[in-house]
């Protein structure tokens, strides 16, 4: 409600900036401005007092918790995709007057809710981790849990605005030169479709170029942990299935209009400008394939995918509850609690005789249902604990 109120708000006090000439009337009567601002203003109330009141509680609680870094990014895949989307339509409708297009400017400014939205919560997923720690060999860890998974979604999505808009401006310069476009939108239709296509372009570079770009140096930096990274595959995984899915449906297109034409169908000039069209777009397509090929087969050569977070689970002694809790903070992971020692009944042993022993009186000897046996080779450790908290 908070956002949709914001979104509205910033819609609102541009269409009445733009709607008057005069600086008197952008106040105007009081109804009428109650009747154009009191669900806008609603809406920014109640959201915006129960989503405070919420969240100022979830944060004082402190820690990292998986269930708000699920939160977190459920509201970053609602919240980036729509001020993506309001960015595009807001350069759009820029580009357009500039080309000489009637365009709208009423929601040039729709995306700067979003864009506070998606700001506030990326920097709170940042902070959901712990010191950067150090991996096998004083290697670095890499990209810290749990950045990685929103940079590679933003990344994906980056590639498949910026190659959407590519192809769409050789389909425009292919219409153009074939002239088959004229019947789509009337006498703008190639200011249309280069204003969106332009946008589009100009919002999916930096935003794929980061990504790649951060992936890629992170890479770099620890290629043992990076490289074996479940994210990291199946994006590439996805970029590359995907590519050549669409890659082998518009050759298989190509193929069929070629075919028409060696049985005597023959080509016309919009059988020629399709056809141009999807080879173009296999082209485009074959690129990006041959362009990722090469780092997925250098991730694959570092050996299988590394599997999830470890778990770790602990037995604790009495009186060492806020050292695990702080441990846990500054680790930047959950340690499961099984149960809780009893210290002063420890027992050590150094022979195979003496374990036999004690496992035969354990009934008579333990104040305690469960017992942690630790086996070495040069003895080891019996440890009786209970599950309720002493």
């Amino acid at each position: 409600m908070l956002a949709s109120g914001l979104v509205e708000a910033f819609g609102q006090g541009l269409r009445d900036l733009v709607g008057y000439r005069q600086p008197g009337l952008v106040v105007g009567p009081v109804r009428s401005v109650w009747a154009r601002w009191g669900d806008i203003v609603a809406q920014i109330l109640a959201g915006g007092l129960v989503w405070g009141a919420v969240w100022r509680y979830d944060l004082a609680r402190g820690g990292t918790r998986r269930l708000r870094v699920v939160f977190l990014y459920i509201v970053l895949i609602l919240a980036v995709p729509a001020t993506l989307g309001s960015t595009v339509q807001g350069l759009n409708e820029i580009l357009g007057r500039l080309l000489g297009r009637p365009s709208e400017l009423d929601d040039v400014l729709s995306f700067i809710p979003g864009f506070l939205v998606c700001t506030h919560h990326w920097a709170v997923v940042r902070r959901q981790v712990a010191p950067r720690r150090m991996g096998l060999e004083g290697e670095p860890v890499g990209i810290p849990w749990p950045r990685r998974l929103g940079i590679v979604l933003l990344t994906v999505v980056g590639l498949g605005l910026t190659s959407a808009a590519l192809v769409a401006l050789i389909w425009l310069a292919l219409d153009f030169t074939f002239n088959t476009g004229n019947d789509l939108s009337g006498s703008n239709w190639w200011r249309d479709r280069l204003s969106l296509s332009v946008a589009t372009l100009l919002v999916g570079i930096p935003i794929w170029l980061g990504g790649w770009n951060h992936l890629q140096h992170a890479a770099t930096a620890a290629p043992q942990s990076e490289r074996t990274a479940p994210e990291r595959r199946w994006a590439l995984g996805f970029v590359m299935l995907a590519s050549s899915l669409l890659a082998i449906g518009f050759a298989v297109a190509t193929l069929w209009l070629m075919l028409q034409a060696l049985l005597g169908a023959g080509l016309d000039s919009n059988d020629v400008s399709r056809m141009l069209k999807q080879l173009s777009s296999v082209g485009v397509l074959l690129v990006i394939i041959g362009y990722y090929g090469q780092p997925l087969r250098r991730d694959l050569a570092f050996g299988p995918a590394r599997a999830g977070a470890v778990k770790v689970i602990a037995l604790v002694a009495p009186g060492t509850e806020e050292a695990l809790e702080r441990l846990s903070e500054q680790a930047g992971r959950r340690i499961e609690v099984i149960g809780y020692l009893t210290v002063a009944q420890t027992v050590e042993w150094s022979d195979l005789e003496t374990l036999e022993q004690l496992l035969g009186e354990l009934d008579s000897d333990f104040n305690s249902d469960r017992l942690l046996l630790l086996l070495g080779p040069d003895g080891g450790r019996l440890h009786p604990y209970s599950a309720d908290r002493p």
